[in-house]
């Protein structure tokens, strides 16, 4: 039997200061609307290879996308969902 080969993660590794900290929740308000940490560097990362991307947000809160919103060609927003969130959306 061959041996397992390790996959190497497609995503660039960014060191985020909030990695360890709450971004939203219940009680819990943003100074401004943007990305929290290095999230929209992360967002314009991926944006930048020319490949067709439909971006789908998850979360209990509005964001400013700025610029992001012209380099998607569908962008999917779905507050707090349920169980079967992943099967509406798929």
């Amino acid at each position: 039997m061959a041996p397992m080969r390790r996959l190497t993660p497609l995503a660039p590794r960014l060191t985020d200061p909030l990695a360890t900290k709450r971004t939203e929740g219940e009680f819990f308000t943003h100074a401004d609307m943007d990305f929290p940490g290095t999230q929209q560097q992360f967002l314009d990362a991926v944006l930048d290879v020319p490949i067709p991307t439909v971006l789908i947000l998850s979360g209990g809160q509005p964001f400013v996308l700025n610029n992001s919103t012209l380099c998607n060609i569908a962008i999917l927003h779905f507050f707090l969902g349920g169980e079967f969130t992943g099967d509406a959306l798929a």
